[in-house]
C-alpha cells in the first residue's frame, strides 16, 4: 500500500512542479549571471552545514556526492520530497525591506540496478533570479536641465535541473559516481530609464529594454568515495569536479524608445534592437569538492566539505556593469549529527537525529570593490517514524550575505525546510497476505 501511495504522491508532485516558475528570492544580487545558485542538498546536507562530499548514509539520497548512492540499501527505495520557506530582510545605507518567499526544495528518487549499481534521479533549483529596484537622480548636465530620473531594474525567472546519477562500488571501500544534469528554464530582465519631469516639449525621451535568456543544456559532475573503519570508527573521504559545461542560451531582445503622455498613456518613438533567438552561451564554473566525515560508535557524525569554482570572466549574462567583477568563490561547511540510539526498543527521543553546523562562502561577486561574502550557521532535526523507515526531518539556516560597505546590500535570512523520506522495501515478493 506504501509503495502504491508513493507512486500517487510522486505523480501528482511531478503534475504542480509548475511552481518552480515563482518568484523566490527578491536579492539584488540576483540580477548578475543566471541568478542566486541553489545548493543540491537536501535536509541532512543543510542542517549540517552544507556539507555532504564525505556523508554515506543508506536512507539518504545525497546529491552532493553521486558516489554515495552506493550507501542504499540493496533492496531498498527511497522517495524524498521538500518544501522550503525563507524570511529575508534587505537593507542598505538608505532603505529597507522584507521578503518571504515559499516553494518546493526537490523531490527525489534512489532506486537499485544491481547489488554494485545504484541510481538516483531528482528535480532540483538551480537558480533563481527575482528582483525590483528604482535608482533615482536628478541630473543638470544634460542639455541644460534634464530634471529627476529614474532607473528601474526588474528581473525574474528560475532555472532548474533535472539530474539523473549513477553510482558504481568497485571495491569494498571505493565508489565512484556520475551525474547528468539537464539544466533549464527562462530568466526576464527588465531596464527602464524615465525622465520623471518629461513633457512634449523637452525633448527627452525615455528608453525600455526588456531581455529574455532561455537556457537549455546538459552539464555533468563525477566524484568519489573511500570508506573505511569498523563499528566503533569509521570514516569516509570524498571528492567530487563538476565541469564547466557551455550552457546554450537564446537571448531575446527588445529596446525601444518611448514617450508617457500627459495622461499616463505611453507613445513608442522609435525601436532600436529588436531580435529573437540570439545563440550564446553561459559557461557553468569548474568547480572541485573535497570533504569527508567521522562516525563515532554509530552516535556522533561529523562532517567537513571545501569547495572551489573557478569562473570564467567572459561570461555575457554575467558582465553588467563597471562596478562589478565576477571572481572565484569558495565555500567551506562542518557539521555534525546526533544519534544517541538508533535501535532504541523505548525512548522516542533517543531515536531522534539532532543536527548542527555552520558554513563561510566567498561568493563569485566584488561590487564597488568590495568581495560578497555569505556566512550562518545551521540546525535541523531527523524524526523517525514509528512504524516504517520513514523520516519526517526539519532543517533551518540563518546567515548574512553581503553587507553595507561601499553602498552594498546587506540580507539577513532565515530558510527553514520541512522533507519526508519515503524508505520501503522493493522487489521482494510477499509469500503471505
Amino acid at each position: 500500500m506504501l509503495k502504491i501511495k508513493t507512486i500517487l504522491t510522486l505523480a501528482l508532485l511531478f503534475s504542480i512542479f509548475q511552481v518552480y516558475g515563482q518568484e523566490n528570492t527578491q536579492s539584488p544580487y540576483s540580477m548578475f549571471g543566471i541568478g542566486l545558485l541553489n545548493s543540491k542538498g537536501f535536509d541532512m546536507n543543510n542542517a549540517m552545514g552544507g556539507t555532504g562530499i564525505g556523508l554515506r548514509k543508506g536512507n539518504k539520497i545525497n546529491l552532493l556526492n553521486p558516489a554515495s548512492f552506493t550507501s542504499q540499501d540493496t533492496m531498498s527505495f527511497l522517495f524524498d520530497v521538500g518544501v522550503s520557506g525563507t524570511f529575508s530582510n534587505y537593507k542598505s545605507s538608505s532603505a529597507e525591506q522584507n521578503f518571504f518567499a515559499g516553494n518546493i526544495d526537490h523531490i527525489a528518487l534512489g532506486f537499485p540496478v544491481t547489488k554494485w549499481w545504484k541510481s538516483a534521479i531528482a528535480l532540483t533549483p538551480y537558480s533563481s533570479m527575482g528582483y525590483d529596484f528604482t535608482v533615482k537622480e536628478t541630473d543638470k548636465k544634460i542639455f541644460q536641465y534634464a530634471g529627476n530620473i529614474e532607473y528601474q531594474y526588474i528581473g525574474k525567472g528560475n532555472i532548474n535541473t533535472l539530474y539523473f546519477g549513477n553510482a558504481f562500488k568497485l571495491t569494498e571501500n571505493i565508489s565512484v559516481g556520475v551525474g547528468v544534469n539537464y539544466v533549464f528554464g527562462t530568466l526576464k530582465k527588465s531596464y527602464n530609464m524615465r525622465f520623471v519631469d518629461n513633457t512634449n516639449s523637452n525633448g527627452f525621451d525615455d528608453t525600455f529594454k526588456d531581455i529574455k535568456y532561455h537556457i537549455s543544456d546538459f552539464a555533468f559532475e563525477f566524484g568519489a568515495q573511500y570508506s573505511g573503519g569498523d563499528k566503533k570508527l569509521s570514516y569516509t573521504l570524498g571528492a567530487t569536479i563538476a565541469t564547466n559545461s557551455k550552457l546554450s542560451v537564446k537571448q531575446d531582445e527588445f529596446f525601444r524608445i518611448e514617450r508617457f503622455t500627459s495622461k499616463g498613456a505611453i507613445n513608442i518613438i522609435d525601436t532600436i534592437t529588436f531580435f529573437e533567438d540570439k545563440k550564446t552561451n553561459y559557461k557553468v564554473p569548474l568547480t572541485f569538492g573535497v570533504g569527508g566525515s567521522v562516525n563515532f560508535n554509530k552516535k556522533l557524525l561529523v562532517a567537513a566539505d571545501f569547495r572551489y569554482s573557478q569562473y570564467d570572466s567572459d561570461n555575457v549574462l554575467f558582465n553588467q556593469n563597471n562596478n562589478v567583477k565576477q571572481n572565484d568563490s569558495w565555500y567551506t561547511g562542518i557539521g555534525l549529527e546526533y544519534t544517541p540510539n538508533y535501535i532504541a526498543p523505548k525512548g522516542y527521543y533517543k531515536r531522534i537525529n539532532y543536527r548542527l553546523g555552520g558554513f563561510v562562502e566567498k561568493t563569485p561577486y566584488n561590487i564597488n570593490n568590495t568581495d560578497i561574502y555569505k556566512y550562518g550557521l545551521t540546525v535541523g532535526l531527523g524524526l523517525p517514524s514509528r512504524y516504517s523507515k520513514t523520516s519526517y526531518n526539519i532543517s533551518a539556516q540563518f546567515g548574512v550575505f553581503g553587507t553595507q560597505d561601499n553602498r552594498n546590500i546587506e540580507e539577513k535570512f532565515a530558510k527553514i525546510t520541512l522533507s519526508i523520506n519515503f524508505h520501503d522495501i522493493w522487489f521482494i515478493k510477499r509469500k503471505y497476505d
